[in-house]
């Protein structure tokens, strides 16, 4: 069952998470740590995926068939 309280009551809630406030330095910090991590996983995952699409040179014995 749910209990409302009405703010004409007097009760109020006490917080979640008392003093769980982060400075914003360390908030900005971990927001551009995090940006470029990102970052650097999308260039990684570009480069594995080119290098697993591009085609492979050709073995030196066809080359020799083809061209005699």
């Amino acid at each position: 069952m749910f209990s409302i309280i009405s703010p004409r009551s007097g009760c109020t809630m006490r917080p979640m998470t008392p003093h769980m406030d982060l400075p914003l330095s360390l908030l900005l910090a971990i927001t551009v740590f995090f940006w470029l991590l990102a970052q650097a996983w999308t260039l990684i995952v570009f480069w594995a995926e080119s290098r697993a699409t591009r085609p492979s040179p050709p073995d030196a014995a066809e080359e020799e068939k083809r061209n005699p």
